[in-house]
């Protein structure tokens, strides 16, 4: 019998013991518009001790479903390399176990790799859990940071649980480095996207929904881990700077960045209706202590980087 043809897509998905929510989002995909040119959808178990059997049984994919199994967790990027090498499509679009890709998803996607066929693309990424704080306050940070970075013309900020590329450009600039077990895998890939000259874009229609539940702990939890993530990036940043024969700028300079970053939420916390906006408020300054203690402890870490998916 002759080998089915290649997919222009193959949807790559890390996991490790959310059978849950991995549900939901192989369900969100199988309900997504259909690419004529076709899809494959591996999910990477990576190290997990949860039977996924019957979710992937479960799933309306008809065929176009892969499980590929880790045998000792590695970190999601990691995870999302392995996706990678036994990809058969064109085109990458990675997403995570908590998401939700909307309908168009695949077709917006699609559709800006036709154009770009080089670029590096990013969707736009919305809290499935509107209304609680906690995961109001991360969605928030995740789309200033992005319009940040984005509005100085540096390197984009394009978070991994929504990003799509070319596989053979994927492959070109060394795909995740799985050094960055924690955090900033995706930040680091798109500073060496952006170093080897290929282009990025923003693709608003490509939508995926963020059901990432958390309390006041799991907030804390994940914005110390984003600080540890974010000092290893501006160590890798300063040392390019100082390879290329630069200076990786005085630290007042850095200070004044910062500050400029943290006014850019102004307009956003305006929008917020008058109710919520002191709870937002100190739940910002949360994540900006959460985030120091991070950035700080990276500073004096021993020993390997923990895993946590």
């Amino acid at each position: 019998m002759a080998a089915s043809p290649a997919p222009l897509v193959s949807v790559v998905i890390p996991t490790r013991n959310r059978p849950a929510a991995l549900r939901s989002c192989l369900a969100a995909l199988a309900a997504c518009d259909p690419v004529s040119e076709g899809v494959e959808v591996l999910v990477v178990d990576d190290g997990g001790t949860v039977d996924l059997g019957p979710v992937v049984d479960g799933a309306d994919l008809r065929g176009r479903l892969r499980v590929l199994r880790r045998t000792h967790a590695g970190g999601p990027g990691a995870a999302r390399n392995d996706g990678a090498a036994a990809a058969r499509g064109t085109l990458l679009a990675f997403t995570d176990d908590d998401c939700r890709p909307g309908p168009g998803w695949l077709t917006a996607l699609v559709g800006a790799h036709t154009r770009e066929p080089d670029a590096l693309l990013g969707g736009t990424t919305r809290n499935g859990l509107q209304g609680e704080l906690w995961s109001d306050t991360a969605q928030l940070v995740v789309d200033v940071s992005r319009a940040w970075h984005l509005d100085r013309g540096g390197p984009p900020m394009f978070p991994s649980n929504n990003l799509a590329a070319a596989r053979a450009r994927f492959v070109d600039v060394g795909g995740f480095d799985v050094r960055l077990r924690i955090a900033s895998e995706d930040r680091d890939l798109c500073d060496r996207w952006v170093m080897a000259g290929l282009p990025f874009r923003s693709c608003p229609d490509a939508v995926v929904e963020h059901d990432h539940a958390m309390d006041l702990r799991e907030f804390v939890r994940v914005h110390r881990r984003y600080g540890v993530g974010a000092a290893a990036i501006a160590d890798r940043r300063a040392r390019r700077a100082q390879e290329r024969g630069g200076d990786p700028g005085p630290v007042l300079v850095g200070v004044a960045e910062h500050l400029d970053f943290l006014g850019s939420f102004r307009p956003a916390l305006g929008a917020l209706p008058l109710r919520r906006r002191p709870a937002t408020v100190g739940a910002l300054g949360v994540w900006q202590a959460a985030n120091a203690i991070g950035f700080l402890s990276a500073r004096t870490m021993r020993g390997p980087t923990p895993v946590d998916n």
